[in-house]
């Protein structure tokens, strides 16, 4: 399933448009991943794409690389034998879209983060997924 294209919170593939955190699996896309914590990603919350054993697993740490992949997470998901490539989502795209030919790749895409003062406020929220308010980076982006 190849990405046609990704901009800052908005993912297209095989002509669908997606606007909160993917995963892509060979022949289909949950478009309901969430992790545990937010912007940390565990190995707990990829359980389902680990279970697959993909040769490769793509991870999109969003627009601005806000999501914190531990080195733990990495080593844990090497130690299975999967390879682990890490980047900004965009980055990550161009990574999985030049793997998905051989089918056995699986990618988890943080789409987007950004800031947003909110009217009537001198504090900066941190929104993610054009969904949720993320009051964890909310002390940070004032």
């Amino acid at each position: 399933m190849r990405v046609d294209s990704y901009s800052f919170g908005r993912i297209v593939l095989q002509g669908t448009v997606f606007t909160s955190d993917v995963i892509i699996y060979p022949g289909r896309v949950d478009a309901a991943w969430w992790r545990k914590e937010g912007h940390l990603l565990q190995v707990e919350d990829l359980a389902e794409a680990l279970r697959m054993k993909p040769g490769v697993l793509v991870i999109g740490t969003g627009y601005y690389g806000i999501l914190r992949v531990p080195r733990e997470t990495v080593e844990r998901i090497a130690a299975s034998g999967i390879d682990v490539k890490v980047e900004k989502t965009a980055r990550a795209v161009e990574v999985y879209n030049e793997l998905e030919r051989a089918g056995n790749v699986v990618a988890a895409l943080h789409l987007t983060c950004w800031s947003q003062r909110p009217a009537g406020s001198d504090r900066r929220l941190l929104l993610c997924d054009l969904r949720v308010p993320c009051e964890r980076h909310a002390a940070r982006s004032m």
